[in-house]
């Protein structure tokens, strides 16, 4: 599995490096190796940052330029940018006389002004949907103004959410990248991204980091590693951002108080979330903790959608987190654990409660029905349908548990589709790439754990329709495992069509498999290895029991 690790006590600083600047050194140092070993004519690295490669014939280096300026070769008069009209903001403290210097000398080339409208109008909207405008929409825009490491990473997503071909070619078995989808414009964002983080380097040295700008600028650098399917370096990133948050809450302090406030109101949330669905993903804890513990006696209630979406984060991680637990003691163990049964019970409860807490939301403010709301509305249901069938069959060995809800599968199926309708773009297309998960796992869910024919399919069908990227979650990557399912129970190659004869066919219990590999995990390039439930005629009862099978490449 992925892992991230960010509990172990660090080395011994000295006294000008601080352990939020070592943090963010290292964070910059993850997306900037400048080893060139991949082999003759491009280094992959180089090529993903921009930088010019030892390799590369003179006529490349004279077209590349030197990875600092626009691609262009020619200085441009400053133009208006579409975001002047946003002021600073909370972040209100003056910039700095080599900030000042910095902005005032940046030429503001024709392509930068570009990549900024597109971010502003297309892409911040489409990464962001309806919960994290603030952020997407607000406060990088505020601090773009004044902060060039943040104007650049700007302009990166911008270009790469654009220009796709990154991002539609990483669905493979590796990270790296083909060669052949890297042209001017992708060279022209990188180089703007190695821009960003050399500024941070010069941050670094002046020792002049400030954890806000820190934090706000490690979400950018890993929306741009998993825009182009970097998986890996987007999990180490997080890793580094749970030490900045760290240390955010351990000072508790800022040289401006709203700074702080206005951090935990708009940007803390994004990465908790990110947290909670990477652990969702990957069945591991992975940094920042949201609450000290699962609180049973207090009843919902939601003031806002705001408050709907972030308690249903929570809540689905606590479900999650026990049937992960439930599971392992079912291989363990066959005793009755009757803590397990009341954890179940609990549950449920607070299932119940948080669906009667949002219905009373939904009827106040009419989120089902509204435009903006009812692709979110619909996320909402499919998720809680989600945690509550997980919570259902946590204590089963048997997979034929899950034909009990096959009603509730169909329900979350359509949820799905109406998810996509409401959040597909003016021409039917879905985002290329949005920084929350949509619709990715629940579909997975359901593709992998309702057995019937059709409801499976056309749950897979949506994957492939689903944004490319949703976070850390690659659809592709969820198709090809949940097709591989499909095909090792029903024991025939995987096809979306489907014959009207076989619509009804459930896979017997001894067909049914329960995959090893997370949706988070990387892909294995040889073999995939599962759980099949076997009767054991000598004790009357299914066990599972581990086999694999070759990959076909």
């Amino acid at each position: 599995m992925t892992t991230c690790s960010s509990g172990h006590a660090g080395p011994e600083y000295s006294s000008h490096q601080t352990e939020v600047e070592h943090a963010f050194e290292k964070l910059v140092r993850i997306v900037s190796k400048v080893k060139c070993d991949e082999g003759k004519p491009f280094c992959r690295r180089c090529c993903r940052l921009g930088r010019r490669c030892e390799y590369r014939n003179d006529g490349d280096r004279t077209r590349d330029g030197d990875g600092s300026g626009s691609g262009n070769g020619t200085a441009q008069t400053p133009a208006p940018l579409v975001s002047e009209s946003f002021d600073s903001g909370p972040f209100d403290s003056e910039p700095t006389q080599i900030q000042r210097q910095t902005l005032s000398s940046l030429e503001r080339s024709a392509e930068e002004r570009r990549a900024f409208e597109f971010y502003f109008r297309q892409a911040a909207p489409g990464i962001s949907g309806v919960v994290d405008m603030a952020f997407w929409r607000g406060i990088v825009l505020q601090l773009g103004q004044t902060q060039p490491a943040i104007w650049d990473a700007i302009i990166t997503i911008g270009t790469l959410y654009e220009n796709p071909r990154y991002r539609n070619n990483a669905h493979t078995h590796s990270n790296l990248i083909d060669q052949s989808t890297v042209d001017d414009t992708h060279r022209r964002a990188l180089r703007w991204y190695a821009r960003s983080l050399s500024n941070v380097r010069e941050q670094l040295q002046r020792g002049a980091v400030d954890l806000h700008v820190a934090l706000i600028t490690c979400l950018l650098y890993i929306g741009i590693e998993t825009m182009q399917g970097h998986i890996k370096e987007g999990y180490q990133l997080y890793g580094q951002g749970v030490k900045l948050v760290s240390q955010i809450h351990a000072r508790n302090q800022s040289s401006n108080a709203n700074n702080f406030g206005l951090l935990g109101d708009v940007a803390l949330p994004v990465f908790v979330r990110m947290g909670i669905v990477s652990s969702i993903m990957t069945g591991l804890s992975l940094g920042v903790k949201s609450e000290s513990g699962f609180v049973i006696d207090e009843p919902y209630h939601f003031d806002s959608v705001y408050d709907a979406y972030m308690s249903l984060h929570k809540l689905v991680l606590h479900c999650t987190t026990f049937a992960e637990g439930v599971f392992r003691r079912l291989l363990r163990s066959d005793e009755e654990d009757t803590s397990k049964r009341v954890a179940q019970i609990l549950l449920h409860s607070r299932l119940d409660d948080w669906r009667r807490a949002y219905q009373r939301l939904d009827d106040a403010q009419g989120l089902s029905r509204s435009t903006e709301y009812k692709g979110l509305a619909a996320l909402f249901r499919m998720s809680w349908a989600c945690a509550s069938i997980i919570v259902s069959t946590a204590d089963s060995k048997e997979q034929n548990i899950y034909d009990q809800y096959i009603d509730l599968f169909e329900e979350m199926v359509q949820e799905g589709a109406l998810n996509l309708t409401a959040t597909a773009t003016a021409d039917g297309s879905q985002p290329g790439f949005t920084f929350e998960m949509g619709v990715g796992l629940p579909l997975f869910f359901v593709a992998i754990k309702c057995r019937q024919p059709r409801l499976r399919r056309e749950a897979i069908r949506l994957l492939q329709q689903a944004p490319p990227m949703q976070g850390l979650f690659k659809s592709a990557r969820a198709v090809y495992l949940a097709s591989k399912v499909v095909e090792l129970e029903e024991d025939r190659p995987f096809t979306l069509d489907l014959a009207a004869e076989n619509d009804q066919q459930l896979p017997a219990e001894n067909r049914r498999v329960e995959i090893l590999l997370s949706v988070g995990d990387p892909l294995p390039k040889d073999r995939i290895c599962f759980l099949r439930s076997h009767w054991d005629s000598e004790r009357g009862e299914w066990r599972l029991v581990e086999e694999s099978i070759e990959l076909e490449e």
